[in-house]
């Protein structure tokens, strides 16, 4: 991309809202995959369009793009993904992108390619959209930020690159609400993008130790299934086989909300992300507060199949 076709901004949401507001309005039809990160359907509302979700759980390469041709309508302009995925965990690979890519090119969509979560795959390979389809990159918008991959949450550094048509459209948005990032916010992220990866080659090993210690435990807990992520820092939950069984907890809402009170231990429910009878758990935390939360979690689920 060349330098007038990025956009620098106040967080990947703002690059997201501005994408949006560029290319939709009253009528019109955005695609989200389900589970998806709630701040995207409030978004796609913001702009007076239409949120349609359709499951896409990573796990079946010609369900999922069944799935998606299903949701496809005269009305339909933009896909959004999240790619590796909150909450799901999935990385697509290039072949799933470009099959993406194609069936959205036959239909003239767009697609927002949310790829904040770049830096933390495990046992594969993060693929760029616009990487993986060249030839698609006039219809592509890619979304990244330094929230995720250099913990610089509170920085608000977010960046978007497009087709010069789409951010000449997104700046003069921006122009007119946040303006630019503060400099001295602009020389941190300029030491976080030279540094590269290096930085933080201890920190996501640490992550991936959790990865697979959280795996390792939970895997064996009857009544509980989970797609292994090979992206992001989360395990997406199936509570659907333990629900209803034993004690008087019919929704994962309501699971999370016992777990909570009872174990102290936070997961977010799957209602929040489109996707009943599931959870989130987030295992990117210091490793003595996930064994802890772990263990907590395991005896949780464990009473309630003990009372069936």
């Amino acid at each position: 991309y060349n330098t007038d076709e990025i956009v620098c901004g106040i967080g990947a949401k703002q690059m997201i809202l501005h994408a949006l507001m560029s290319l939709v309005g009253e009528g019109d039809e955005v695609l989200l995959p389900a589970p998806f990160w709630p701040s995207h359907q409030a978004q796609i509302s913001l702009c007076g369009a239409k949120a349609v979700t359709f499951p896409f759980l990573g796990q079946n390469l010609l369900s999922d793009l069944r799935s998606l041709a299903g949701a496809i309508s005269e009305k339909t302009k933009v896909l959004i993904l999240t790619n590796p995925h909150n909450p799901a965990g999935y990385c697509l690979g290039s072949d799933t992108l470009k099959s993406i890519v194609k069936l959205c090119g036959d239909q003239k969509i767009w697609i927002i390619c949310d790829e904040i979560y770049e830096y933390y795959t495990y046992d594969c390979q993060h693929y760029s959209l616009s990487f993986v389809a060249p030839e698609a990159r006039e219809s592509i918008v890619i979304v990244s930020g330094l929230s995720k991959s250099f913990a610089m949450t509170g920085y608000r550094v977010g960046y978007l690159a497009a087709d010069l048509s789409l951010t000449e459209q997104v700046l003069k948005l921006q122009s007119h609400s946040t303006t630019c990032l503060p400099p001295f916010i602009e020389e941190a992220a300029c030491v976080a993008l030279n540094g590269g990866k290096a930085l933080v080659t201890i920190y996501l090993e640490q992550i991936n130790e959790n990865r697979l210690l959280a795996i390792n435990i939970l895997k064996g807990v009857r009544n509980l299934r989970f797609l292994e992520p090979n992206g992001a820092f989360y395990l997406f939950l199936d509570l659907r086989d333990w629900l209803g069984r034993g004690r008087s907890i019919a929704s994962s809402e309501q699971f999370c909300k016992s777990l909570l009170y009872e174990k102290f231990v936070a997961l977010v429910p799957g209602e929040a992300f489109g996707c009943a009878g599931y959870a989130r758990l987030n295992y990117g935390v210091e490793r003595e507060v996930l064994n802890r939360g772990l263990s907590e979690l395991v005896e949780f689920m464990e009473q309630g199949n003990d009372s069936t």
